[in-house]
């Protein structure tokens, strides 16, 4: 399962690294910014992104709205970006290779943070991909994906909109896993938590402009372990394993040998 299809229906992948918060993170951008230079990340944004806040305190705990800052480092061919918070890094690339490439990627970004912040603990290590499900004239969306996933689109009584399917996991004691099967008829359909997308997607994915499927596979492993770089990368590789057999039972055989 850890295959390189040559015509792999996989858009968008985020990897998540969620870490102690560092209140004064931004006294660090400007060092931070020039390590992240020599690994290609030449481009540099910031802005916000809204936020709640508990506080536990009262009864009953009062919520607090605010706008979380965040600083955006993105490589020229904008197909790598590396998104950092107060309290967590995400990598993101439409331009997935191997899990080998991009694990050792976000552990190098991570390891430039922990040696400028000194971080103490990471509590939420997480693996997110996007594929796009896209028919042509020899493959029919009902032969790529599996009949149980199929919803409404299987009947299409009146003029069918769009068809989602959702369901949570949890995978052990610290594990969820987050699936979500969008059908629909237009131009690709990307995820509203995810917009605006400033990263360029490949044009064979653009392009569509009919009946297509967006696999959204979230998988996490939440438990607060402290900054064991060995341990960092085991956890990584099980939510990347768990994200891809979730990937693997929702497409046919037909389609793997499609894609490959």
């Amino acid at each position: 399962m850890g295959e390189k299809m040559k015509n792999a229906p996989i858009f968008y992948t985020l990897g998540q690294i969620r870490f102690n918060p560092i209140l004064d993170m931004h006294a660090h951008i400007e060092a931070l910014q020039v390590e992240f230079r020599k690994s290609g990340l030449s481009g540099f944004n910031v802005d916000s992104v809204p936020s709640i806040q508990v506080d536990t305190s009262s009864i009953p705990p009062k919520l607090t709205h605010a706008n979380q800052q965040r600083w955006r480092f993105t490589n020229s061919r904008r197909n790598v970006e590396l998104v950092l918070l107060t309290n967590s890094i995400v990598l993101q690339t439409t331009n997935y290779g191997t899990e080998d490439e991009f694990i050792s990627r976000i552990l190098n970004f991570f390891g430039v943070v922990h040696k400028e912040v000194n971080l103490d603990f990471v509590d939420q290590i997480g693996f997110r991909t996007l594929d796009a499900i896209l028919p042509d004239d020899k493959h029919s969306l009902d032969a790529l994906l599996r009949p149980e996933l199929l919803g409404f689109y299987s009947s299409r009584n009146g003029e069918l909109k769009q068809n989602v399917l959702e369901g949570s996991s949890q995978i052990g004691s610290t594990g969820v896993l987050v699936r979500r099967v969008v059908i629909l008829h237009g131009p690709l359909g990307l995820p509203l938590d995810l917009m605006p997308i400033t990263l360029e997607i490949n044009p064979k994915f653009t392009s569509t402009n009919s009946w297509h499927a967006i696999l959204d596979t979230d998988s996490a492993d939440r438990q607060q372990i402290e900054v064991d770089f060995s341990n960092i990368e085991e956890r990584l590789r099980s939510v990347k394993k768990i994200a891809s057999n979730a990937f693997y039972g929702a497409v046919t055989e037909t389609a793997l040998a499609f894609w490959r």
